[in-house]
């Protein structure tokens, strides 16, 4: 059968009396509403999803405020400490409990920052300058010590994780001359 031999065949077959023009008319609206209802889904697909969104922002918000928080409560004992030392009379021979107090405000707040998962970045003189991790401050003659190596330490530096917080700041060795 070919493709004219098929519409001749839909032709016999057509209803009579205008049951065909109902038919398509009905069929129309079928699918009109159809269309309709798969827009509303659609449309409403669309709106919990912009929902879930916002709520999972405001979700990520609340718990970054969270952590802030307990960051804050696990350092205001060592800020107490430390405005227990600063209000201490400095007599003679005073020196030495201030320097104490101050030393455990300072294991106080490594603690807090070890319990957040923060580890410090220390480096010893002729280790290799890694700058994702340390801070060249400077280029000093060291002996000994590979050129654009790390000769001095100045300041320690901490990471999270993968994430520097503060790279170690360094002194290079020049190399030897």
């Amino acid at each position: 059968m070919n493709e004219q031999e098929l519409h001749e065949d839909d032709l016999d077959r057509a209803p009579e009396d205008g049951d065909g023009v109902d038919e398509t008319h009905a069929l129309i609206e079928q699918l009109k509403t159809e269309r309709d209802d798969a827009t509303a889904k659609y449309q409403r697909a669309l709106a919990d999803f912009q929902n879930f969104q916002r709520r999972a922002y405001a979700n990520e918000e609340q718990a970054r405020l969270r952590a802030r928080a307990d960051l804050i409560r696990e350092l205001v004992p060592a800020l107490e400490n430390l405005d227990l030392v600063s209000e201490q009379d400095l007599g003679p021979g005073s020196e030495k409990s201030v320097q104490q107090g101050v030393r455990m405000v300072r294991d106080e707040i490594l603690k807090v920052l070890a319990a957040h998962g923060a580890v410090r970045i220390e480096v010893q003189p002729g280790d290799e300058f890694d700058p994702n991790r340390h801070e060249a401050m400077m280029h000093i003659d060291a002996r000994g010590i590979e050129a654009n190596h790390i000769a001095q330490q100045m300041q320690v530096g901490y990471a999270v994780g993968n994430i520097v917080v503060r790279p170690a700041k360094v002194a290079l060795a020049r190399g030897e001359q």
